[in-house]
């Protein structure tokens, strides 16, 4: 059986007594402040420019011709700290924040220290400024330390005071404030106005490398590596540089060519095993301990000279006066032996300018050295002996030394 409200279609116009108007569904306000009014009077109007109001008095409204609408205000250069930016010095500060029990952390915060700007100050003159100091993890090894002080100078820069770094193991063997007992020192140091008494006696800057025996006393400063330069002017253009191999048997200063030594020097000898030495100058010495040169050569200009010298005076000269000519002269300058080159060894000429002794067996002429002949017989006593002895000395004596055919 079919029910009633599926057999019936109810559609609203079947509906019987229907309201007109809103008042018969109970709405007695149908158009409140004259809602309908306005909203006619809306849609009529046009666009307003708001040019009389205020963006203040009306909730931000801005006229449609406000400049600002147009103007791109590209933003200026600025700059923003931490504390600008909401909660960036916490979050930074967290990430430093160590894990429980991990003592990395205590380093990286200490070297985070160092990432900044670091400044130390002296309180007072000849007080050490310790700047850095790393202790190796072995017990009684000296540390490796950074340190700073100023020491006063001496005779003509009485008054003035030199100010030092020192860098390196055990530095406070120079710098001060303290060393490792029984550990050797090796530092470079930095000087900016030592005053030399005794020396140049001049104001100046310094560097070097230096080394103490472990003793801190035994070896004081020796000083492989140093340079000064004056600075009492603003003309000053000269350095001194120095190496000092020391006095031990140890010390030597070479130069290599990979690992083959060129030119070896120690306190005792000076080698070279280089194939050549070239010598750039006008004169080079040969100077003793003590006393006055004993060799030179001089090449200023021609002819070049070698001098041996005796008591620092001229002895002997030894000259190539050209590309043929060869000279040994005296103290005097007088020429004891000239070599004149010739196309062949006959060609050449050998003069003594002097008298000649020959000590040894003679011969000339190209014929073998011989000794001195006997005269047979000794005397001539009459026509028969003078013509043996004649005889003797055309055979034995100038055809034997060479001086006859």
């Amino acid at each position: 059986m079919t029910r009633l409200k599926d057999a019936i279609d109810f559609t609203w116009a079947l509906i019987k007594g229907k309201p007109t108007t809103l008042a018969g569904f109970g709405i007695t306000d149908a158009d409140p402040a004259g809602a309908a009014a306005a909203e006619a009077a809306l849609r009529t109007a046009a666009d307003s420019t708001h040019a009389a109001l205020t963006t203040t008095a009306h909730g931000g409204i801005v006229a449609s011709t406000d400049a600002r609408l147009s103007d791109a205000r590209t933003p200026t250069a600025h700059v923003h700290t931490e504390a600008n930016v909401t909660g960036l010095v916490g979050d930074l500060a967290a990430k430093l924040t160590p894990a429980a029990g991990d003592a990395r952390y205590g380093q990286l915060a200490a070297a985070n220290a160092w990432t900044q700007p670091q400044q130390w100050a002296q309180s007072a003159e000849q007080v050490v400024v310790p700047v850095v100091e790393v202790s190796p993890f072995t017990p009684g090894a000296a540390p490796f330390q950074i340190r700073a002080n100023s020491f006063p100078n001496a005779g003509g820069g009485a008054g003035t005071w030199n100010h030092g770094v020192w860098v390196g193991f055990n530095a406070g063997r120079h710098a001060g404030g303290g060393v490792t007992a029984n550990q050797p020192a090796i530092m470079m140091g930095f000087e900016d106005n030592y005053y030399d008494t005794g020396g140049d006696s001049f104001r100046g800057v310094e560097w070097y490398v230096q080394y103490f025996s472990p003793d801190g006393t035994s070896v004081q400063r020796l000083r492989p590596f140093y340079a000064r330069i004056e600075c009492d002017n603003n003309l000053d253009n000269g350095a001194v540089i120095l190496q000092n191999i020391g006095t031990g048997a140890s010390g030597q200063w070479q130069i290599r060519s990979g690992l083959t030594t060129l030119l070896n020097t120690t306190s005792a000898i000076f080698a070279t095993s280089t194939p050549s030495v070239t010598l750039n100058g006008a004169l080079l010495s040969l100077q003793p301990a003590s006393g006055q040169p004993i060799f030179t050569i001089a090449a200023a200009s021609l002819p070049p000279t070698i001098v041996m010298k005796i008591g620092g005076a001229p002895a002997w000269y030894t000259q190539a006066i050209s590309a043929t000519v060869y000279k040994i002269s005296d103290k005097d300058a007088r020429a004891q032996l000239t070599l004149t080159y010739g196309a062949t060894a006959i060609a050449a000429l050998t003069t003594i300018g002097s008298s000649l002794k020959v000590d040894g067996n003679a011969g000339f002429n190209g014929v073998a050295p011989i000794a001195k002949p006997v005269a047979t017989p000794a005397n001539a006593t009459d026509l028969a002996t003078a013509i043996t002895l004649v005889n003797y000395l055309k055979n034995n004596v100038l055809i034997a030394y060479g001086l006859a055919a």
